[in-house]
């Protein structure tokens, strides 16, 4: 959280460099660390969800979350 990326950072960026040379698409890099306490904390204080219930959801939510923000982010683009 320091600002710098880590080990699995670079290997992402070195897979994305060589999926790149073969196919020949536009890609991005998404900061996702905080997605699945984001969408816990909403759960929490905005749809009093259960504990329980959350573990069910909380992955997809996160997904869901990561989506819309490389969305957005790309509409400003």
């Amino acid at each position: 959280m320091n600002g710098q990326e880590g080990e699995t950072a670079d290997l992402t960026r070195k897979f994305a460099a060589k999926v790149a040379e073969e196919i020949d698409l536009p890609y991005m890099f998404w900061d996702e660390r905080l997605s699945s306490k984001a969408v816990e904390s909403f759960l929490i204080k905005e749809v009093d969800l259960s504990r329980n219930k959350r573990k069910k959801v909380l992955d997809s939510g996160a997904a869901n979350y990561i989506l819309q923000g490389a969305l957005d982010a790309m509409s400003r683009i």
